[in-house]
């Protein structure tokens, strides 16, 4: 509903016809979309014990990465600096800068396995090359398949409670929204913490 509200107020003008869509309005849909199909997992999960234990393990796999997630962003963006610095040719590129989208963007394509941009690059680079690739692409990337591993056999032992803990949350969702419903139908809807619960509740 909110991304349909967004784009028919981005596409119509006020002599009936349509304009382009404004970047703020089209940012504002890019948020939001993922936000509308994470609650349409969050509503089918409890339906299989499978479906439910893979989503829910998704979410704990997340959690589990997230101090491995820094480490290699910081990886990466020394890895940028360092290649913006090395690469740096002051017939071409102007003026140095210390920050470049272009270094990143490097620093993550080598990562995935883009190997043959650095070919024709400046010899020093080599070196740098061999140190990141073993650093992040064998290291990091070996370590990361470990941590999800470990978190995906755990949840599966555990995925009976997995089921349970999902098909918990939506019926506590549903006796929550039924309890507003009703309290609105009573007209005691009026309370402001009232109104902000219930927004939770249906968020």
């Amino acid at each position: 509903a909110t991304d349909f509200a967004l784009r028919r107020a981005a596409l119509v003008s006020s002599d009936g016809g349509y304009v382009e869509t404004p970047f703020y309005l089209r940012a504002a849909v890019v948020l939001t979309t993922p936000l509308l199909w994470l609650r349409i997992l969050a509503h089918i999960k409890m339906w299989n014990l499978q479906l439910a234990t893979f989503i829910l393990t998704s979410a704990e796999i997340m959690k589990e990465i997230k101090w491995f997630l820094v480490v290699l962003l910081v990886a990466m963006a020394s890895f940028s600096q360092m290649f913006v610095s090395l690469s740096y040719d002051s017939t071409n590129d102007g003026h140095y800068q210390s920050f470049s989208m272009e270094g990143y963007l490097k620093a993550y394509t080598i990562m995935l396995g883009d190997f043959d941009s650095l070919s024709t690059s400046h010899p020093s680079l080599v070196v740098l090359f061999i140190v990141y690739t073993f650093g992040v692409t064998i290291v990091l990337l070996n370590i990361l398949i470990a941590i999800v591993s470990d978190a995906y056999a755990g949840s599966a032992a555990s995925s009976k409670k997995m089921l349970a803990k999902a098909r918990i949350m939506f019926v506590s969702e549903m006796s929550s929204f039924n309890k507003f419903h009703r309290m609105r139908e009573d007209g005691k809807f009026g309370s402001f913490t009232i109104r902000m619960n219930a927004g939770l509740v249906l968020f």
